[in-house]
């Protein structure tokens, strides 16, 4: 038998339940994989980029700044949607579309210049001027 969902939860078709949140004061929506489900389905549906941390005791785990399709893709990898609460919806909805203008990737810091990155040597090289076979034998 199964039970209701509560207001932030989603059930999928295979019994399996997710939960949504957001905290108070942030935009970001979190999304809950249920405990003790190590669930190879999080990385073929693209969330598993976007886990936030994972709780080894429980198996538990949060995942963070995921697009809407990803989570979409989890839930039809389970079969599809049940049945779901009111705030999860309204959560989900929030979320950004994988489909956007993607982020800028962060600046590479670029490699100085080869006259930059030679230190002076603390010693002449042999044959160069001031080294041992300008000065002859010693």
């Amino acid at each position: 038998m199964t039970r209701a969902v509560r207001s932030t939860e989603i059930r999928l078709r295979d019994n399996v339940y997710i939960s949504v949140s957001k905290d108070p004061g942030s935009d970001t929506v979190m999304f809950y994989a249920p405990p003790r489900h190590r669930d190879p389905k999080i990385d073929t549906s693209g969330l598993g980029p976007h886990q936030s941390w994972f709780e080894p005791g429980d198996g538990s785990a949060e995942y963070k700044g995921m697009p809407v399709e990803a989570v979409r893709a989890y839930c039809r990898l389970h079969g599809g949607v049940a049945e779901a609460g009111e705030m999860a919806l309204a959560l989900l909805k929030k979320l950004p579309s994988g489909a956007a203008e993607p982020a800028p990737a962060p600046e590479q810091p670029t490699a100085p210049a080869v006259e930059e990155a030679a230190a002076p040597r603390p010693f002449p090289l042999r044959g160069s001027p001031g080294g041992r076979a300008a000065r002859g034998p010693g």
